[in-house]
């Protein structure tokens, strides 16, 4: 179950992949649905990084909110413990979240969120959200034409979805190659920009706004990841006093994409 954590750490362990001749989409095309997998997931780590991963889904809720016109029902698909709900309250979003993994759902429910354990099919097409945050989760989807399409359904007219996922496009991707923070076992589809925005115009909707988003971390939590790439005896797990200091990081290999239902 290690392999399907938030926070895991075995960069360059994939399944097999494959890409597109057409468009160049990488996806790990034999994988099947990997839910059973969510479900049983358990991740100490991430509860840990709380703080950092709030200040995230505020910066993710900042750069939505120009866009949003139609009111204030949200729905985080993949919500994890719910930090996006919880940081959308200031902002007055009447939110909902819907989250596979038995354990961060109860973490969510222990916080007095509105959380559902399930996946977004176990949504019924009749209620309908003015957003739907996707916040990396398609790339851990086997089907992502499929959930486009569950997204649409449910929402409203004017609504707008919003998705936050790795671009393999990135300098830092090409740089890196295949010990790439981002390939992972759980991460089954690699988008860039153009493959994303693909995806999207072939699914019936409009893009308004594709850009590289931010990260928070500890000082910590970042040299600890950095050591995954040194010698064992070189590694490096924690640096006290000012361990806890908090970094903004923007690599240029995380996109933020917002899009509205085609003619509208």
């Amino acid at each position: 179950m290690e392999d399907f954590q938030i926070t895991n750490s075995q960069y360059g362990k994939t399944l097999d992949l494959y890409r597109c001749k057409n468009c160049n989409f990488i996806q790990a095309a034999k994988a099947r649905d990997l839910t059973k997998y969510y479900e049983k997931m358990i991740d100490e780590e991430y509860e840990e990084t709380r703080k950092e991963r709030f200040l995230q889904e505020d910066y993710i809720i900042k750069k939505f909110i120009p866009y949003n016109k139609s009111g204030k029902k949200l729905l985080d698909v993949g919500c994890g413990s719910g930090i996006l709900l919880e940081a959308s309250k200031k902002y007055r979003f009447q939110s909902i979240g819907i989250e596979p993994s038995k354990w961060l759902f109860k973490k969510a429910i222990k916080r007095g969120l509105d959380v559902r354990c399930g996946v977004l099919e176990d949504i019924p097409n009749s209620q309908k959200f003015d957003v739907i945050t996707l916040a990396d989760v398609i790339e851990h989807v086997t089907n992502p034409m499929e959930i486009l399409q569950q997204i649409k359904s449910r929402l409203t007219p004017e609504g707008i979805g919003v998705i936050v996922t790795p671009n393999v496009d990135s300098l830092i991707a090409k740089i890196l190659r295949w010990k790439w923070w981002h390939y992972r076992v759980a991460h089954v589809g690699y988008f860039s920009k153009k493959t994303i925005k693909l995806a999207l115009e072939d699914s019936g909707y409009q893009v308004l706004s594709i850009k590289n988003t931010r990260w928070f971390f500890s000082f910590n939590y970042l040299v600890k990841r950095i050591s995954t790439y040194l010698p064992k005896f070189m590694r490096i797990n924690n640096i006290p006093i000012i361990g806890k200091k908090l970094i903004k990081l923007n690599l240029g290999d995380s996109i933020i994409v917002i899009f509205r239902k085609e003619n509208n």
